[in-house]
């Protein structure tokens, strides 16, 4: 039985199916299939049913729905709610593969799909009660809550959005010298895109976006010290697998001209191995005069040749044994005039083995001309996380409340001397909970006699500023969406 009509066939006895058919003189395309298959021996008065099969491909257009994001805001007055983007739905092109059997459709199964068009997300802004009193501020401190990111400048009530698209991922996060631009990533769309680096010049009349065109930013991404618009970073290439990418453990210059366009773009290390657990990554860091760039991993520190880009390595490190999918990077800054580097050194503790578990992590500083290293901070935790002060004469730190433990420990802010002396535990007090592992932010030098040296941090998901001298800690923020700060 094919294509509506019925044959009968006499074969000899031992043919097959496809024996049958070719006596009938029935041709069969490369989709059709048979019922029995053709391979299967014949008996006696046995029905074959031919089942013509068809492809063809369909292409419809179907909208894709836009989310609404909600921000918090302190300077709207509590249940206020402000439209600041009209969300607007995309469009996507669906090519579908159609199946028929014998001229009825079977099968409609998406081959490829693509989007012609973004859906724009509505976003609304719902006032929140604050908590705090305005007060001064010094320079621009920016933060990034909920995914997008504000700036507070010249007071804290004086909150600005700067970029409110809710995809900011918070891998980068600094603002320039200068503080008139903003550098950042911002996830990606596909599966072959972690995220994307990006830099906002904030001017009086608003922000101004540019995709600098480089992809998958986990570990450094920063404005060079004293050069105008240039920038370096280090990629990764994304895995299926844990933690999520590769590292290239590479170094990548960016100059911008004015209009925030790449005018250069120079790979001055190519990717590497990157030393042990180097599929995690490096990390670097720019000297505060721009004449020097310092890395850490996890087995070592150093200095990077900027002439031919090798790794010098001033400290071998003891790495650290996480037990999970994930590599410990020291934390490191730099020291007065920039000729030392501190760093959280990772040491031994007696009846650990492997020596990498151990639970000993202390602050030290290593003199780059003589190789001199001494210890600052006994037992701080492996996230101490040590930042200078402006001026470089004292050293914000973050100390584990239980150092035993301090990968998991809550942390208190402590400041001190550089060199480790008169230590004052300033935020937050005995009791409280503690602090969330973070860099913390000094507030910049100012000219004024009346300034107070504060330090900007996250608690509790908001915004703080902590008095450098008494520990007096304001609440800035009350949404509890704070993941990133930076004060220039």
């Amino acid at each position: 039985m094919a294509d509506g009509s019925e044959q009968v066939i006499q074969a000899s006895a031992g043919s097959t199916v496809a024996d049958v058919l070719a006596q009938a003189g029935v041709q069969l395309s490369a989709l059709d299939r048979t019922e029995p298959a053709l391979t299967t021996i014949l008996q006696e008065n046995t029905a074959i049913s031919i089942i013509r099969v068809k492809e063809s491909f369909e292409v419809v257009e179907r909208e894709l729905p836009f989310e609404q994001i909600t921000v918090r805001n302190e300077t709207l007055t509590a249940g206020q709610q402000l439209l600041v983007q009209a969300g607007s739905n995309g469009l996507e092109e669906i090519t579908y593969r159609v199946l028929t059997e014998n001229g009825k459709e079977t099968s409609r199964m998406v081959a490829a799909s693509r989007v012609l068009q973004e859906p724009k997300p509505e976003i609304i802004m719902v006032g929140v009660h604050s908590l705090a009193q305005s007060t001064d501020l010094p320079g621009r401190l920016a933060f990034l809550a909920g995914g997008s990111a504000w700036m507070l400048e010249g007071s804290t009530g004086n909150r600005q959005p700067l970029i409110l698209t809710g995809d900011l991922d918070g891998r980068v996060f600094e603002l320039s010298e200068d503080g008139s631009w903003l550098l950042y990533t911002r996830a990606g769309s596909t599966p072959d895109t972690i995220n994307t680096l990006w830099a906002a010049e904030i001017t009086a009349t608003g922000v101004e976006e540019h995709d600098l065109g480089v992809e998958n930013i986990i570990h450094f991404a920063s404005w060079v010290p004293g050069e105008d618009l240039e920038i370096t970073c280090s990629t990764v290439e994304p895995r299926d697998t844990a933690p999520g990418w590769q590292a290239n453990n590479d170094l990548i210059w960016l100059e911008l001209a004015p209009s925030g366009r790449v005018i250069s773009r120079e790979t001055v290390i190519e990717p590497h191995s990157g030393g042990l657990y180097g599929w995690w990554g490096t990390s670097y860091l720019w000297s505060p005069d721009g004449s020097r760039l310092a890395f850490a991993r996890p087995d070592a520190i150093g200095l990077i040749n900027l002439k031919n880009g090798r790794s010098e390595v001033l400290a071998e490190l003891l790495p650290a044994q996480t037990d999970g999918e994930w590599a410990w990077v020291p934390g490191l800054t730099w020291g007065k005039d920039s000729r030392s580097l501190l760093w959280v050194k990772h040491e031994t503790a007696p009846g650990y083995f492997p020596r990498e578990k151990s639970p000993r992590y202390s602050v030290a500083e290593i003199d780059i001309s003589t190789g001199t290293m001494l210890t600052r901070v006994s037992d701080a935790g492996m996230f101490a996380a040590p930042v200078p002060s402006p001026d470089r004469t004292r050293l914000a730190y973050l100390q584990a409340i239980f150092p035993a433990q301090s990968d998991t420990s809550r942390y208190r802010l402590v400041v001190s001397s550089m060199n480790g002396t008169r230590a004052q535990l300033l935020f937050p007090g005995e009791g409280s909970a503690g602090l969330t592992p973070q860099v913390v932010a000094w507030s910049p030098e100012s000219k004024s006699p009346a300034a107070v040296d504060r330090i900007a941090l996250i608690y509790q998901g908001n915004l703080w500023l902590v008095d450098a001298q008494t520990g007096y800690g304001q609440q800035v923020t009350a949404d509890g969406t704070i993941t990133g700060i930076d004060w220039k």
